[in-house]
């Protein structure tokens, strides 16, 4: 009883500091909403946070938001209908915060003890279904009593764990597909398992064997003592190294390494360790999977901080905590290769060693002027190869220019230019690129005319497009930052990582704020599945990529990155990939003027479009 008060005292502190966030914000409108001239420049602030706390899982400052936005919505005239019903049912929750006191493994369920009855109407369920590798996860609102869990069934593996602040997370593991029924009732919830499917599927190959043996008696019964013997061969080598891997891992040290940073190199990563990690405790896994060579190392640590994810040249590397006790750090590429592991103290890095790089001339003992002429030549041979595999004629492009009409947008040198118009000059000349090379063109706007949040994605939806693509130019939030701030940078829908990425999309979510609401905190989780992550992701470091390409043979300009930010203009756009690209910062004296420059202009069309066709031609086979 002390240890769940302890864990609601705990919730109930991060709660208010959540809440302490927006607390100035919040005096600010009760002492001069009422009486000020700008009262739309409130609302749209409150909008912001609104959005923010959606982001963060923050109800109480949603709740004394949406309080504010009713208030502003009514004194704009504006319709409040959907802040009042999203209030009301916060409002409706049940106070008392839900608990998983204990759980229980049976012969094939778990049953979990709560504080109070949960609704299953409130458990969030999503499913991942592939060739060997099948996940099923259940959230609910709820904090874990104890930390995380797993169970092991027959063929299937159960975690326990929270996986926020306010989420508990069920997440089942299994070769074959899985069925399952979930019943709450009484304080519990009760997961069933129906194991039996997956031993099922052998009796066939039993049947068939039988068969066979009855058609072929005498090379069958051959067959069957080669089998018999080395199938007790094998299971005798099987329990021999599960008793080493057991005797390894009761020997193994108990001090725990962290990874207290890392940070991108040349051609990988580098980790900075809390100890020295014996590189015979690496784990690696080969694999390829629809065209992608993937290389998987693990080992026991602890992540400190969230994961990562690296773009080294046109591969990436990912940095997760796997389970509680494994870290992975996942190579991907469509080049074949090998990892290089190297180990100085507490620091060891990881780098990719493709086959043909020792034939390949670095960056650093070649003459860029070689270099960028050697790009040219790979990139005009890689679109010739591009426009005979393509079936161009089949793919839809939706290119959205950044806001319009009453929307200026960014403003750079006294508001002199505007970002509204330079985009849609560079969203046209990237569709009529595009079109040269077969591509089907939809644009959101053609003219300086304000389109809302709904009706750009719907527009996307509606031409059942391949994929969308949102164009926008940055700026700096003040004077100072405006002399240094630049650089391109490409962005794919997620809860922002970081300030930064948090940056830039309030800012790029003003202009779709009044229809922001539209979606709700439903629609913008269900946007977030797992393959339109790493789809939108792929597409913006193809794009990202040939941007710079384009725009470096000619200028020199700061690489932003491929980031994750949760852009509104993204979350409507279904089932496709989406990005929003920056091309620049407007608010920075020379790159405004550069924006403004035509051929600057074609040079970032000609980039997006060969990173849109090289994301076709990376992803073909999918």
């Amino acid at each position: 009883m002390v240890k769940t008060l302890r864990i609601f005292c705990t919730l109930l502190l991060s709660l208010n500091l959540l809440f302490a966030a927006f607390e100035a914000e919040i005096a600010n409108f009760d002492k001069n909403f009422a009486s000020s001239n700008d009262k739309l420049k409130f609302h749209h602030q409150f909008t912001s946070l609104y959005i923010q706390s959606m982001v963060n899982g923050d109800d109480e400052s949603k709740k004394e938001l949406l309080k504010r936005l009713v208030i502003s919505s009514k004194e704009l005239n504006l319709d409040p209908t959907t802040y009042e019903n999203e209030l009301k049912a916060l409002e409706n929750k049940a106070a008392k915060p839900l608990f998983v006191l204990s759980s229980k493994q049976q012969e094939d369920s778990l049953t979990l003890n709560l504080s109070e009855n949960l609704d299953s109407k409130n458990l969030r369920i999503s499913a991942l279904e592939e060739k060997d590798k099948n996940r099923y996860i259940i959230d609910f609102d709820a904090s874990l009593d104890g930390g995380r869990k797993e169970f092991d069934f027959e063929g299937v593996r159960v975690l326990l764990a929270q996986f926020d602040k306010k989420t508990t997370r069920l997440v089942l593991q299994a070769k074959q597909k899985l069925e399952y029924n979930i019943v709450c009732k009484d304080k519990s919830l009760v997961l069933k398992l129906k194991i039996q499917a997956a031993t099922s599927s052998q009796k066939p190959q039993a049947t068939n064997a039988a068969k066979n043996s009855t058609q072929n008696s005498n090379s069958t019964k051959t067959s069957s003592t080669t089998q018999t013997s080395n199938s007790a061969k094998n299971s005798s080598t099987q329990k021999t190294n599960s008793t080493q891997s057991s005797a390894t891992q009761k020997t193994s040290p108990a001090k725990k390494i962290y990874i207290l940073k890392s940070s991108p190199i040349k051609n990988g990563v580098e980790l900075n360790l809390s100890s020295e990690l014996d590189e015979k405790n690496i784990k690696q896994i080969h694999m390829r999977e629809k065209g992608i060579y993937r290389v998987v190392l693990s080992f026991e640590a602890a992540l400190e901080g969230q994961r990562k994810n690296y773009s080294i040249n046109n591969d990436t590397v990912i940095l997760t905590q796997y389970s509680s006790k494994v870290v992975r750090v996942v190579f991907s590429s469509r080049d074949k290769f090998e990892v290089l592991k190297k180990s100085s103290g507490n620091k060891i890095s990881f780098s990719f060693v493709k086959e043909n790089s020792a034939s390949t001339p670095s960056t650093s003992s070649t003459p860029k002027s070689s270099t960028n002429k050697a790009s040219a030549k790979a990139s005009k041979n890689t679109t010739q190869k591009t426009s005979q595999s393509i079936n161009s004629k089949s793919k839809i492009i939706v290119i959205d220019a950044g806001h319009g009409g009453k929307d200026g947008g960014a403003v750079g040198n006294g508001g002199k230019w505007i970002e509204k118009n330079i985009v849609l000059q560079v969203a046209l000349k990237t569709g009529e690129k595009l079109k040269k090379k077969g591509y089907k063109v939809f644009y959101t706007r053609t003219t300086d005319k304000f389109i809302n949040l709904r009706d750009r994605t719907k527009i996307a939806n509606d031409k059942k497009a391949s994929l969308f693509i949102s164009i926008h130019a940055n700026a700096a939030i003040n004077s100072t930052k405006a002399k240094t701030m630049q650089g391109i940078e490409t962005f794919f829908l997620s809860p922002a990582r970081s300030e930064r990425s948090k940056e830039v999309a309030a800012q790029e979510n003003q202009a779709d704020l009044e229809e922001a609401n539209y979606f709700l905190k439903q629609n913008f989780l269900s946007a977030l599945s797992r393959e339109k992550i790493i789809a939108s992701n792929r597409l913006a470091i193809d794009v990202q990529k040939n941007v710079l390409n384009s725009v470096r043979s000619k200028y020199k300009v700061s690489d932003g990155g491929v980031r994750e930010a949760p852009f509104w203009v993204l979350v409507g756009a279904q089932d496709m990939p989406a990005v929003l690209i920056e091309i620049g910062y407007i608010s920075h004296l020379e790159e405004g003027k550069r924006l403004l420059n035509k051929a600057y202009q074609e040079l970032l069309a000609q980039g997006m479009a060969e990173g849109i066709e090289a994301y076709f031609r990376n992803n073909a086979d999918e």
